[in-house]
């Protein structure tokens, strides 16, 4: 049991009661992952109980997932850009089925990762200047594109699906669509835009489980990512 869950388990006696922070545990923790990946992507399992995960949500990523998806663990320090919606829905799914599962925002945590591996933990840990970040999220059938036309089966069987997981956590789906009045992302770079829900939006949207939240809304954001 890594030191960082250990506290927030003898400090929330019911889920009502947010955790008391250990800023300095989640320091440890993502600065291990970094040196046990050598700051690369990739997945290991470094100790007992613990996941360092960076990457992109991509079929590769899901496969090395799913390679160690039976290990016990119960802390994730989780670094991804994004990715394929199916595929962070996979792996957040999974992440639901574990109990008093702590997220801990390695560097960034943008578009797929904050719509959906985020917010499955049951408690989510960021730290200034790690960052989470909102990009949108699947179009509702209504809002679909003519070039989208073409494959609108298939998306609107990934727009339900992402609705039933907002749904199982008790979520407001509008939350991945609702930027912050400051978000102004430029129009020739709309690709590269991302915000930050404050812990405001966050609460009202029904997210629980913010141990640590330092987000605070930023307007345009640009990334690099790995």
């Amino acid at each position: 049991m890594q030191l960082l869950l250990s506290a927030v388990l003898s400090l929330a006696p019911n889920a009502q009661a947010l955790p008391t922070h250990d800023r300095q545990a989640a320091h440890r923790l993502i600065a291990a992952c970094r040196d046990a990946l050598d700051d690369a992507n990739g997945m290991t399992l470094p100790r007992s109980g613990e996941l360092c995960f960076s990457g992109h949500t991509t079929p590769e990523t899901l496969a090395a997932y799913q390679d160690i998806a039976e290990a016990e663990f119960d802390t994730v320090v989780l670094r991804s850009g994004g990715g394929l919606v199916d595929v962070a829905l996979t792996i957040a799914e999974d992440f639901l089925r574990r109990d008093d599962l702590t997220v801990i925002v390695w560097d960034y945590c943008m578009s797929s990762c904050a719509n959906w591996l985020f917010l499955a933990a049951d408690w989510k840990v960021q730290i200034d200047p790690h960052l989470v970040t909102w990009h949108g999220g699947p179009a509702p059938p209504q809002d679909l594109t003519a070039k989208q036309e073409l494959y609108r089966d298939a998306l609107i069987r990934t727009y339900k699906r992402s609705v039933q997981f907002y749904e199982r956590i008790g979520v407001d789906h509008a939350l991945m669509y609702d930027p912050p009045e400051t978000f102004a992302p430029d129009p020739d770079f709309p690709g590269l835009a991302f915000w930050v829900a404050p812990r405001s939006q966050l609460d009202k949207a029904g997210v629980t489980g913010l141990v640590i939240y330092d987000g605070e809304p930023e307007g345009e954001l640009r990334v690099l990512i790995r």
